[in-house]
């Protein structure tokens, strides 16, 4: 199965995305990463990390790339997606590590 990480950040294939880091979204370090069994998923956080919101916080519309990840350790269902319909979501205390690009969304 292929799993996918949205992220701002650009990534080397083989490079772990690990815990400990601030999220796209806060400021503060997160306890697990993110990753989807979907592309339709990883679009949608993708949208979310790469919206109006953002940039107008940075001042600029930032590129965001997915990435096919795998999981280096037991995962589970994310629950914050449960109430918003988005299926397929997980979180993981283990690293992900990147294995290829597969999709950018250029900012406007």
């Amino acid at each position: 199965m292929t799993y996918y990480h949205a992220s701002p950040a650009r990534l080397a294939d083989g490079e772990l995305v690990s815990i400990g880091f601030p999220a796209n979204f806060a400021d503060e370090p997160m306890e697990h990463v993110f990753f989807s069994d979907n592309m339709t998923a990883a679009e949608y956080w993708a949208d979310f990390l790469g919206n109006e919101e953002f940039a107008e916080i940075l001042g600029y519309w930032r590129d965001v790339y997915i990435y096919a990840v795998e999981p280096l350790g037991s995962y589970e269902p994310d629950p914050e997606n449960d109430y918003m319909g988005v299926e397929g979501c997980y979180q993981t205390a283990s690293p992900l590590r990147v294995i290829s690009l597969k999709a950018t969304q250029k900012g406007q």
